[in-house]
């Protein structure tokens, strides 16, 4: 056989290898049940989640914007508009309501979302991009033979350099959120397969200098909420009405006293430093899901359910699990609310979907 022929083997039983991504091992963490229907049986809500949905569209609007270098591209509020008006165009017109019962139109929110964004940071100057929007596969070497066993997939969000801070080179993943909360980010899986796949990945495709020192992560969190519109005084506190007994008694110009009501933070940019450790525990962590998740597909663990508050509510299979828990028809059902989907293509590993 000659080396040539050798080699095309080689490449075909790479590209033929299993794939595991972050929403895989999140889902066979979260529920086996929920796992098993959604990435062996292959089935999806047909549509998805209005809060996915709405995160991907300020993903691919971002990735316009920060563009390689440190000059900015499109302006994200345009192409969230036109981003929006496709989704439209292929499903319908979204929103949500929040945990308060207030109503969100998706369009309106990104639109003010990512207009008081640029007001925030405007350019972003000090910042050089090196890579936005890279979607990676990483061969999984077997700990035991050593050959290759699956390839972790996933999409960077960017890697950004700091121009005048020193230490400040990260990898960025952007988070949209009902509320801003970091206290997991340290533990969580999708930035530990950034920090250590998704970085071996750009140094074996020579998109990243090998001696360029990565230091850590930055979450740059944009919560979903629209902006307030009461008055602020000079320190930035918002004010309340001032009251016709107010006005009386310190003049008609009295801006109003401060509320105690001051709206959370609509923007945060958290950093966790990170080192070789993390990355050695991101790999043990990964292949003995994929292990387990093998023992499943071959029947040697059960694929039960979880459930609890947290993990069914908003579970796009909550109907169908009711059904087959109390012995009715659910697999007809499914087939009717559900659709066939590839969680390995392409499109849907580079939106998270």
């Amino acid at each position: 056989m000659t080396a040539t022929r050798v080699r095309r083997r080689s490449d075909l039983a790479l590209r033929q290898l299993p794939m595991l991504r972050n929403s895989e091992r999140s889902t066979f963490k979260k529920c086996r049940w929920l796992w098993d229907i959604s990435y062996n049986n292959k089935r999806s809500a047909k549509t998805s989640a209005p809060a996915l949905r709405f995160g991907t569209l300020i993903h691919e609007s971002f990735a316009r914007y920060y563009i390689k270098g440190v000059k900015r591209g499109v302006n994200p509020v345009k192409t969230f508009e036109r981003l929006y008006a496709k989704d439209v165009e292929e499903a319908y017109e979204f929103g949500w309501r929040d945990d308060d019962g207030k109503w969100f139109d998706a369009r309106e929110l990104g639109v003010m979302m990512l207009t008081a964004y640029l007001e925030e940071y405007g350019k972003d100057e000090e910042w050089e991009v090196l890579v936005t929007e890279h979607p990676y596969a990483t061969v999984v070497l077997h700990p035991v033979t050593g050959k290759p066993w699956f390839k972790q997939v996933g999409t960077l969000d960017g890697v950004w350099r700091h121009r005048s801070k020193k230490d400040y080179t990260v990898i960025v993943d952007h988070k949209t959120a009902a509320s801003i909360s970091t206290g997991y980010l340290v533990l969580d899986d999708q930035a530990g397969s950034y920090w250590t796949w998704g970085v071996d990945y750009l140094h074996q495709k020579g998109l990243l200098d090998p001696k360029l020192k990565l230091n850590g992560m930055m979450f740059n969190f944009l919560r979903k909420t629209t902006p307030d519109d009461r008055p602020q005084n000079e320190q930035g506190y918002y004010l309340n009405k001032p009251t016709a007994k107010e006005k009386k008694e310190f003049g008609p110009d009295y801006p109003g006293s401060i509320s105690k009501r001051q709206p959370p933070a609509p923007f945060l940019r958290h950093y966790t430093w990170r080192d070789e450790f993390d990355r050695n525990m991101q790999r043990e962590s990964a292949m003995a899901e994929f292990r387990e998740m093998e023992m499943a597909r071959a029947g040697e663990l059960s694929m039960y359910k979880s459930p609890g508050k947290m993990t069914c509510g908003g579970c796009w299979l909550l109907d169908a699990c009711e059904l087959h828990e109390t012995g009715n028809d659910w697999e007809t059902f499914l087939a009717q609310t559900s659709r066939e989907w590839n969680p390995y293509d392409a499109q849907e590993i580079a939106m998270g979907r």
